[in-house]
């Protein structure tokens, strides 16, 4: 026998067994290998599997909640005796005796389940062919079970298909696992280990690690019955994959390895502790150190998700809430109101009068740790005061009127101004997040600032000074504009142009600085002779030939915005060293000018008295530029199909309708037969397409993709007016209509009439339909704008700022993965604000992509020029580099955020402590991980992100 099981005597979560093959005449006996008694004896001297044990959680090895402590079965056992290793060897084939069984049927059911002797591998750790040989020897038939342990099967099947069946995902159509197959599986390792609970993973843990490893045999490497990728390594594929027939087979192989090589040293609860998924020999499972995270946080999803479902798949939402809530949830329970009054109380909201007349505590219920110390300094408890409705299950809102207060002064001055002030707080919930991170001390701070920061909020000062600088930096482009004349008028000779393949053969061997050097000669003349040469230079040559040219022009105002920019991205392309990054600057600034600077020649486009605007620019802006877009692409989403330009998604559209779509717009009927093949694909499929096909397809015509955009965004348009203005309900509660009806709310809250439709300000327009282009206007998201649109009391300046709050608040959650996107939604409603405050009209007018590209450029100027302010150069804080500049920008940030900071340009202790309280409101509102909270300002971090808004 194996070395190993001597230690497995004295470890309560291993079972000691004997496997030997069974044969048509020969039935298994599960034995202990040690005295050979039936496994009827041994469970007499072990706590039986009770039935809320099964409900609870499958059973005593598994658990409700993978963070709290299990309550194991194996724990209650006696502490097994150490026996001689040589009986261990030899297991003589006894029948099972009941008659020292305490219930008769207990013992009738036993007596007929299937008996045999159990034989150990010889090898110290798993192998697939010891699996392969025992897989066909148990008897996992109804009969071979106790009542107690088939209730637990038939639980651990119906809980594996609730999860399995949830509608619209994408491994229900295409997994070909069944809860039938996981539960038989288990009951396989279940009888192999000794009938041992303990070795039977619980279903929540075997659907997340499937879901993780092949989305639930969606995604399989090989073998479709292989949910788990067994044998699948990045070097090949074991050859016995091959052999596993169905999915019974290969999710039955995976815990047989679980059962053998994880839990012989560990339960589940220690597998899913950070760094613990190990095996015997404290081997990983996986090589990414966050694999637990991710298997924790899918597991409890599944959980969640499994308590949820009803029997035919539907999902009851249960609502936890305290306070003066009036919709559907469970409502001011006794637990929950103590947690909320008690921690209100502590941070001195609720007074000690209110905690005591208004508190739900029970006596018996009541732990020390909830007393409050009186003023005299005893301490106030409920076995000393108790409170009026102690006995009660729920309290009715009209008995809360203190605690409900203290909520709403805990919203409005606690909490960031401008939060939701409601009076009620959802367990789990952004509020509660807050209140339950709250101390004394940050609460009387936020107090002591709530004026302070109340008027910040309201007040326009930060645009007023905004509008100054803008002013200043046009005196100074006027300026610059002057000396530039004199510079040009000092280009006397002007050379012949030659042609870009004559240019780059000429300097083939020449220094980077002399090409740029000789390009100078055509910088004001010729720009799109200079971008060429630039960019046909080669990647390595480009990025310093653009360094070297903006470096040696003095006044970069003359320049043509094209090429302004085209040096931008090559000195943004590669690695950029501080040198470079102040060449960048001084580009910025220039590209800027010719924004805020125009000639008075242009003047009708934008000047003092009007902003010219084109429809579509945003989008067209967000969807990529012209180089980007030019061949078929996929947007890395799964709902994304084969795109061509800006937002033509073949994932949505059939092959007729694809390729009379292109050949309608221009293209060539085989290059619009080609495209049309990927209608319908979606995800990895329509990245795999593309993949294939993306030389093949080629370049898309630049005016073919214009009008399809134009196709496209009034396709969009009239869709979010169905979604806004329809009086119809839809399946996924996606509409406006369908939202007031999900939340009791009287028709006309977030429903648009179509006059109210068409009332909206052009700038809203773009900003709404820009949000459906990317499937943003829906759900919740539609009530939010929706109310503050159709909101009568407010101007279209008022909505338009409103709207700028919620896309850098509320919409933060879903725009995670596009900040970009994001980014130019509020660069374009700061455009439009900052224009109508200084009294500018507002004109809007048809894109023209063969005379309009100069709008493009222009809101790409200011869009980068808004971001290059809220731009640190390198770190501040803890650690960081802390340049005077960079401190002087973030002290500021905070100070308009309501924390308090030090005079001057040093980065002090009491601004390292402000910055932490700012990082951990973000982590209360999940807007950063909690490993982030380092006191730091990166420049490329998430806490600038929110920092600099």
């Amino acid at each position: 026998m194996r070395e190993k099981q001597k230690s497995e005597v004295t470890n309560p979560h291993r079972y000691q067994y004997q496997i030997k093959v069974a044969t048509p005449d020969n039935k298994l006996l599960q034995q202990n290998p040690k005295t050979g008694d039936d496994d009827k004896k041994k469970s007499d001297d072990r706590t039986p599997v009770s039935e809320s044990d099964l409900k609870s959680g499958y059973g005593s090895g598994m658990w409700n909640d993978p963070f709290n402590e299990p309550i194991s079965l194996t724990e209650k056992k006696e502490e097994p005796k150490e026996v001689d290793e040589t009986e261990l060897k030899e297991a003589p084939v006894k029948e099972i005796d009941t008659s020292k069984s305490g219930e008769a049927s207990v013992a009738e059911k036993k007596k007929e389940l299937t008996q045999g002797v159990v034989k150990a591998s010889d090898s110290k750790v798993w192998t697939v062919s010891q699996f392969f040989e025992h897989y066909n020897a148990y008897d996992i038939t109804d009969k071979n079970f106790t009542d107690e342990e088939l209730k637990f099967f038939e639980t651990y099947r119906d809980d594996a298909q609730k999860y399995l069946d949830r509608p619209n995902m994408v491994w229900t159509v295409k997994t070909n696992l069944t809860g039938e197959a996981i539960a038989n599986a288990a009951r396989r390792t279940y009888l192999k280990y000794g009938r041992d609970f303990s070795k039977v993973l619980p279903v929540t843990f075997v659907l997340a690690q499937a879901q993780l490893e092949t989305s639930l045999g969606a995604d399989t490497k090989g073998n479709r019955n292989n949910a788990f990728n067994i044998g699948e390594y990045d070097s090949g594929t074991r050859d016995w994959v091959e052999k596993i027939t169905d999915p019974e087979m290969g999710t039955a192989m995976y815990m047989d390895l679980m059962a053998e090589d994880y839990l012989s040293k560990r339960t589940p609860e220690d597998l899913l502790k950070d760094g613990g998924y190990l095996n015997e020999q404290d081997n990983r499972y996986a090589s990414d150190k966050s694999y637990e995270e991710g298997l924790r946080n899918q597991i409890n999803f599944n959980k969640r998700y499994i308590e949820k479902a009803t029997p035919e798949g539907k999902v009851e939402v249960s609502k936890r809430v305290v306070g003066n809530y009036h919709g559907k949830a469970f409502t001011n329970q006794i637990e929950d109101l103590q947690l909320i009054q008690y921690k209100l109380n502590e941070i001195g909201l609720l007074s000690d009068e209110d905690y005591v007349k208004e508190g739900v505590r029970k006596k018996e219920l009541t732990p020390e740790k909830l007393a409050t110390i009186r003023h005299d300094g005893t301490k106030n408890t409920p076995e000393s005061e108790s409170g009026s409705l102690g006995s009660a299950d729920t309290v009715a809102i009209s008995e809360l009127s203190a605690t409900i207060k203290a909520i709403e002064t805990f919203q409005q001055k606690v909490m960031k101004v401008g939060s939701t002030v409601d009076g009620w707080i959802q367990i789990g919930g952004t509020t509660h997040g807050a209140l339950m991170k709250s101390t004394p001390e940050l609460t009387a701070m936020q107090l002591r600032t709530y004026k302070q920061r109340q008027a910040r909020y309201d007040s326009d000062q930060y645009f007023a000074k905004e509008a100054e600088k803008a002013i200043e930096r046009t005196n100074k482009q006027k300026a610059a504009k002057e000396r530039a004349k004199k510079e040009a008028e000092k280009q006397a000779a002007k050379p012949s142009l030659p042609t870009k393949e004559e240019f780059l053969k000429i300097h083939e061997d020449s220094e980077d600085e002399a090409i740029a050097n000789e390009l100078l000669c055509y910088v004001y003349e010729h720009p799109k002779f200079v971008k060429a040469v630039i960019n046909d230079s080669g990647y390595f040559r480009s990025d310093n030939i653009a360094f070297y040219l903006t470096k040696g022009i003095d006044d970069l105002s003359k320049l043509n915005s094209g090429l302004l920019l085209s040096l931008k991205s090559n000195l943004e392309s590669g690695y950029t060293v501080s040198e470079e990054e102040e060449q960048i600057i001084r580009l910025k600034e220039a590209i800027t000018g010719k924004l805020m600077g125009v000639k008075s020649s242009e003047k009708s486009d934008f000047d003092n008295h009007k902003l010219k605007l084109k429809r579509g620019v945003l989008t067209i802006v967000a969807e990529g530029s012209d180089e980007q877009t030019k061949y078929v692409h996929w947007p890395k989403t799964d709902a994304s199909g084969v795109t061509l330009g800006k937002g033509y998604d073949c994932g949505n559209r059939s092959e007729k309708f694809i390729s009379r779509d292109l050949v309608k717009m221009g293209m060539e009927k085989n290059q619009a037969k080609l495209i049309s093949k990927s209608a319908g694909l979606k995800g990895k499929n329509a990245e795999e397409w593309v993949r294939k096909n993306k030389k093949k397809v080629g370049e898309i015509p630049l005016s073919v993709q214009y009008k399809l955009f134009n196709e496209e965004f009034n396709s969009q348009k009239n869709t979010a007016k169905e979604l806004a203005t329809k009086n119809y309900k839809t399946k996924s509660n996606i509409n406006a209509r369908s939202r007031e009806l999900k939340k009791g709310k009287p028709s006309g809250t977030y429903r648009m009439t179509e006059d109210e439709w068409e009332s909206i300000h052009p700038a809203i327009m773009e900003y709404i339909v820009d949000l459906k282009y990317r499937g943003d206007y829906g759900w919740d998201r539609i009530e939010w704008v929706n109310e503050i649109v159709k909101n009568k009391e407010l101007s279209d300046l008022e909505k338009l700022k409103a709207l700028k709050k919620l896309n850098d608040g509320a919409l933060q959650k879903y725009t995670k993965g596009v900040p970009r996107r994001s980014r130019l939604r509020s660069s374009y409603l700061t455009l439009v604000i900052e224009a109508m405050e200084s009294g500018k009209e507002i004109e809007f007018e048809k894109f023209n992509a063969d005379e309009d590209k100069k709008y493009i450029n222009e809101f790409i100027a200011y869009d980068q020029n808004l971001t290059n302010k809220n731009k640190l150069l390198a770190s501040v804080g803890k650690d960081g580099k802390n340049n005077p500049a960079d401190i002087k920008k973030v002290k500021k940030w905070l100070k308009q955020k309501g924390y308090s900071v030090t005079e001057g340009n040093k980065w002090q202790e009491a601004d390292h402590q402000s910055l932490i309280s700012f990082q951990e409101e973000l982590i209360n509102k999940s807007l950063l991980k909690s490993k982030y909270k380092d006191g730091r300002v990166d420049v490329k971090g998430t806490t600038i992100k929110y920092l600099s808004i």
